[in-house]
């Protein structure tokens, strides 16, 4: 699954049809790799709607469903989604656990990256889906927190849209409002920069307010300031992490010993000096995979410029931090 937008994709999709074939291939091409279960019989009830949008790193969609429809994203899942129904029943399922939101209330149902799923709208329903790039949550993450994040969110399969969650589930709403009326005449919706700027703050309202293993660290106050020579290296590392540092060049650069600047990052990164540098070289490395072609690089030349020896080890590094190959981000 995915919310990246290809060329010429337009960023509104609007569906309603009784044919399962014209379903399946229009939410395949918006949605990605999301794929409708073929019925054992063509159903004479069938009838599915969608209409959503894209709002950079996500994707917010009203979808309905009056006959029973089961939906799945096998492979490498790479979205959180959360469906919020309005009327009926939504049961998802992911990794041996499951969850099921009705409408008339404030429940959800949510699914995590980087596992197939399934979900199963029920006859006679409606649902707010919210679809967001798990890459984006990370990069929110990690800049709200100011450390590398290396777990994906720990979400609730189930859970009650109320509490902080109450924002994310208000903007939802109102999103899936506005986008209704995009159809009626001008609206904001058609403006790129607006779509961006709307996508951005759902993204930012989703990592603070439901909750996950992070959720207590990001309602601490900011930390203070990292020690000198912590950012010390920290600039050294960012400036050239090519570089062939060791462990006693960064300490060297800290002006402290080995031993004491490990504590200093452990206190103040959560890693050591050395991993933080792998985690430099990975996301230059991941940066430039996302922009190259396959036929300029290979993933070993991306490797040996960013400070990597070793490619097979690059490569599971790699899959560790991002959930895929380095060669599923190379592009043809």
């Amino acid at each position: 699954m995915t919310v990246s937008d290809p060329p010429d994709t337009p960023p509104i999709v609007d569906l309603v049809s009784t044919d399962i074939d014209a379903t399946r291939e229009l939410t395949a091409s918006f949605f990605g790799t999301l794929v409708m279960y073929e019925p054992p019989a063509r159903p004479a009830g069938f009838r599915f709607g969608v209409r959503g949008i894209r709002l950079g790193p996500l994707c917010v969609s009203r979808v309905t469903s009056d006959y029973p429809s089961h939906w799945i994203a096998p492979g490498v899942n790479s979205l959180y989604v959360l469906v919020m129904p309005r009327t009926g029943g939504v049961r998802m399922a992911q990794s041996g656990q499951s969850g099921e939101a009705v409408g008339g209330g404030d429940t959800a149902v949510t699914l995590s990256p980087l596992a197939p799923t399934y979900t199963t709208y029920g006859a006679g329903s409606s649902a707010v889906d919210v679809m967001i790039d798990h890459q984006a949550v990370r990069a929110e993450l990690e800049e709200e927190l100011g450390r590398p994040v290396r777990a994906p969110l720990a979400l609730p399969r189930g859970l009650r849209m109320t509490g902080p969650a109450r924002a994310f589930a208000r903007q939802a709403h109102m999103l899936a409002a506005e986008l209704d009326a995009a159809g009626l005449g001008p609206s904001a919706l058609d403006r790129p920069r607006v779509r961006d700027s709307l996508g951005a703050a759902l993204l930012t309202t989703f990592v603070h307010t439901l909750p996950h293993q992070y959720s207590d660290d990001l309602a601490r106050p900011a930390p203070s300031p990292a020690p000198r020579q912590v950012t010390r290296v920290m600039d050294a590392v960012q400036a050239d992490p090519a570089y062939p540092f060791t462990a006693a060049d960064l300490a060297r650069i800290a002006g402290v010993s080995v031993r004491t600047l490990q504590r200093g990052f452990i206190a103040y990164m959560g890693m050591p000096p050395m991993a933080y540098l792998r985690e430099v070289r990975l996301q230059r490395a991941h940066r430039e995979l996302q922009v190259a072609r396959a036929t300029d690089t290979t993933v070993t030349d991306v490797a040996y410029r960013w400070g990597f020896t070793l490619p097979s080890r690059f490569a599971g590094y790699y899959r560790d931090r991002y959930g895929v190959r380095p060669s599923d981000t190379l592009q043809g």
